[in-house]
């Protein structure tokens, strides 16, 4: 029987052959700190959410627990925003169930397939003026990526599949990182055919075909895939290449004429996969120093530096001093507030309930004196859909 996962779907649906299981070849697994930052934080917020906390718990035993006690600030960064996000979407969540498995078995003349998976967070919304629909959202303690849909539309499956009169999931996806959430509606009707798809084009591989890209660095198989090993090696050997090296990889060639899309998005892919595989090894080096030590050749060594670590001062031990030095435009110079953490520390004072309109009353009650105020936005180099394009200021024209 095969067995797929739903946070495993965008791997396999962008490549069939990462799911095959070939018999004595080496897998990898995810493990080191962010493994367990991710299950650090996924228990923390079953406990915000299970016991609706209105604070954090004590984090030092998840830290612990998890073996990431000299990562707590990190996991507090993420906890906190888990926090927020719970307080903004508690109101969609009537009676809120945390870690729901499912498992569903599809017939197939090829092979059996199951879908398994374990939902995060699941409430059954029932109302006699509405079909019957069910809420679930899933944390993400990892950097955001674009192609996360496809795992959410294998938790939607499993619950269509639990429950037959369920006609509509509406999936929340929670970025703790980027502080963000987004949430997508689905019908049985699309679910059905979107599973219906997967076993056609995704689930079986031929046992031929690699796709290769930026999901590579997440393959299970990337040690023993040809298709890997093929395109890192080129990564490597455009980015060595003397001319890229000196010029830099250009958008014209000779001439003036453009290089054609498909070079420039290999290239692009290359770049993020040299610069993930080189960023894994830096992490993967210190952690066995660490545990091992330095490695030494002749008479030097790679080792551990100590950096000392900032300063921090606490504010409001610190404020009657800062009142006794300086005036207060002046202690505005040094002395900035973060839009998310005041709207937390809003939230945690104000009854369920009340939250929202709070915290939108005093947002209103500072854009009214002039105090908040938009940085100008930063352009990020990423893979866009075609809606997404806005042309940039171009230079002025001679």
């Amino acid at each position: 029987m095969k067995i797929f996962h739903p946070s495993k779907m965008p791997l396999t649906i962008s490549c069939p052959a990462s799911a095959a299981e070939i018999p004595g070849e080496m897998r990898l697994k995810s493990i080191g700190d962010p493994a367990q930052i991710g299950s650090a934080v996924h228990a923390v917020a079953h406990e915000i959410v299970e016991k609706d906390l209105a604070t954090l718990p004590d984090l030092r035993s998840y830290a612990a627990k998890y073996g990431i006690e000299d990562k707590i600030d990190e996991l507090g960064m993420l906890s906190i925003f888990a926090l927020q996000a719970w307080g903004e979407l508690r109101d969609y969540f009537a009676k809120p169930q945390c870690e729901v498995g499912f498992e569903h078995i599809t017939k197939d003349d090829r092979e059996d397939v199951m879908l398994r998976g374990t939902i995060d967070v699941k409430d059954t919304i029932v109302s006699e003026k509405a079909p019957r629909r069910v809420a679930i959202l899933d944390w993400k303690s990892g950097y955001k990526r674009r192609n996360y849909v496809d795992q959410l539309r294998a938790y939607a499956y499993g619950v269509i599949v639990e429950d037959p009169i369920v006609e509509e999931v509406s999936a929340t996806l929670v970025w703790l990182r980027d502080r963000e959430h987004r949430t997508f509606v689905f019908t049985r009707k699309e679910l059905k055919e979107w599973w219906q798809t997967f076993l056609l084009r995704n689930a079986f591989w031929d046992g031929v075909t690699y796709t290769e890209g930026e999901h590579c660095e997440f393959c299970p198989r990337r040690l023993e895939c040809p298709k890997f090993h093929e395109f890192n090696k080129s990564a490597v050997a455009i980015f060595t290449d003397e001319k890229i090296k000196e010029d830099g990889l250009r958008l014209f060639g000779e001439g003036g004429a453009l290089v054609s899309p498909e070079k420039i998005y290999r290239a692009y892919a290359q770049a993020r996969l040299v610069q993930s595989v080189a960023k894994r090894f830096l992490e993967q080096l210190k952690e066995d120093i660490e545990r091992e030590g330095p490695v030494i050749l002749n008479d030097r060594a790679i080792g551990l530096r100590e950096r000392k670590g900032k300063t921090i001062i606490d504010p409001l031990k610190a404020w009657p001093v800062f009142e006794e030095h300086f005036s207060p435009k002046e202690i505005a110079q040094f002395i900035t507030v973060n839009k998310g953490d005041l709207t937390k520390t809003k939230s945690a004072i104000i009854p369920r309930g009340q939250k929202g309109k709070a915290i939108k009353a005093m947002m209103e009650d500072l854009e009214g004196v002039g105090a908040v105020s938009n940085a100008p936005p930063v352009n990020m180099l990423s893979i866009i859909d075609l809606d997404e394009i806005k042309e940039l200021p171009k230079g002025e024209q001679e």
